[in-house]
């Protein structure tokens, strides 16, 4: 009986110290610290869908928060070439990048 406890609680600890145990035991998980996020604003006229790493987070303008690292950023509207743009971002960091103009797509000639 001791030597259960006693393997329980180590094993409580161990969750404790790793930040797991907070999901592994119900609650919310750990949040990300500032340094571990970048902070982005995009403007952009007109304004277009904005696509993360392949997913939708809204339309500009628009101030977000993602993971420090490399993003592939995409700003988008119907009857306009996409602005697209692959970035490396650092953990604490912000970056304002305001002067996106979106160019209407060319019509076909006929």
């Amino acid at each position: 009986m001791r030597r259960t406890r006693g393997v329980v609680l180590a094993w409580v600890a161990f969750l404790a110290l790793t930040g797991a145990g907070a999901t592994a035991l119900g609650g919310q998980g750990t949040k990300p610290s500032r340094d571990w996020l970048a902070h982005l604003s995009l403007v952009s006229r007109p304004s277009g869908k904005i696509t993360v790493d392949d997913s939708i987070v809204g339309e500009t303008p628009k101030a977000l928060s993602v993971p420090a690292g490399t993003h592939r950023i995409r700003i988008s509207r119907e009857g306009y070439i996409p602005y697209e743009i692959t970035m490396a971002i650092l953990g604490g960091e912000y970056l304002r990048i305001t002067d996106i103009v979106l160019k209407k797509q060319p019509r076909p000639v006929r």
